[in-house]
């Protein structure tokens, strides 16, 4: 390449013009490396490829605050045995409009026949401090996951996303379950977390 092909070179390469642009705005933690697009424009005169380096200052926008969802609380149901009615675990209730985020869920039949048991979100009058392991007057439910549990078996059940139940309205609402065909050979227990209203 003679001088006046590099001097072309070089004054194509002082004309580019570096115009950045963030990603689209998110909540970011402090320090965490943040998605930057480079658009490189060049004069018509000087047309890409671009075959030496090019300096480009890159200023990022400060990080966002990351947002903490206060109304989630996490909950661990130990075994609950099973009844006749819909029932929940010897729990305190929660407040209207609760929401469930089932993560996993453990069922344990130790009858001779196959079980079916079916949970919910239900929304009912209780006393105050009687928990939701008491029969109660139901106004409303939101279905749940629904265990099939072989004879004399055990099935686990894991959600990568958690099963949310629907919010539903009433003086207090439990997580219940029932079996079908009723019995008291059913055992269950739950994990997730509460998204409280």
């Amino acid at each position: 390449m003679n001088r006046s092909l590099l001097g072309r070179a070089a004054v194509g390469i002082g004309l580019l013009v570096a115009s950045l642009s963030s990603a689209a705005p998110h909540a970011y933690a402090q320090g965490a490396v943040r998605p930057v697009e480079a658009l490189i424009v060049n004069p018509p005169g000087q047309p890409v490829p671009i075959t030496a380096p090019v300096p480009i200052a890159v200023t990022a926008p400060a990080p966002l605050p990351v947002s903490i969802v206060s109304n989630r609380q996490s909950f661990t149901f130990p075994p609950v045995a099973g009844t006749l009615t819909t029932q929940g675990p010897n729990a305190p209730a929660d407040p209207s409009g609760t929401q469930y985020a089932i993560t996993s869920v453990t069922v344990t039949n130790t009858s001779t026949s196959p079980q079916t048991l079916t949970m919910r979100a239900v929304a009912g009058e209780v006393a105050a401090g009687s928990g939701c392991r008491l029969p109660f007057n139901v106004v409303q439910t939101a279905p749940g996951p629904v265990v099939v549990v072989p004879a004399t078996g055990t099935v686990h059940l894991s959600f990568p996303e958690p099963f949310v139940t629907a919010a539903v309205t009433g003086t207090a609402v439990c997580l219940a379950a029932h079996a079908d065909p009723a019995t008291i050979n059913l055992t269950w227990s739950a994990v997730g977390y509460r998204i409280v209203p």
